[in-house]
């Protein structure tokens, strides 16, 4: 990574997941971005889980061994439904995603 900016640290450098950055265990394992960040995103669109304990694990996956170098950089679930990350519930596929998504 002795590009056009070499005097820039690569624990400063962001570097986005496969494809739309859904998964960022490829990055992780390549030498040459090691001790870079890495980006993942996630999103409640098009699954109807309703466990906290499946989100967490999805986002554990999706990080894998690398989550103390990982941003999530983008999140989505609906943000105006009047539910909350504190309470749990299966109320909806979105509000168990937004308290699950916080990788322990």
């Amino acid at each position: 990574m002795d590009g056009e900016y070499p005097s820039v640290p690569k624990n400063h450098i962001v570097v986005a997941g496969n494809y739309n950055d859904s998964n960022v265990t490829q990055q992780g394992a390549d030498a040459r971005l090691a001790d870079c960040l890495l980006s993942v995103h996630i999103y409640a669109i098009g699954s109807t889980d309703t466990s906290e304990s499946n989100w967490t694990s999805a986002l554990k996956n999706a990080v894998g061994a690398y989550a103390t170098r990982t941003v999530v950089s983008e999140y989505g679930a609906p943000m105006t439904d009047g539910l909350t990350i504190v309470v749990p519930s299966t109320a909806t596929h979105t509000s168990p995603m937004r308290k699950g998504s916080r990788v322990k």
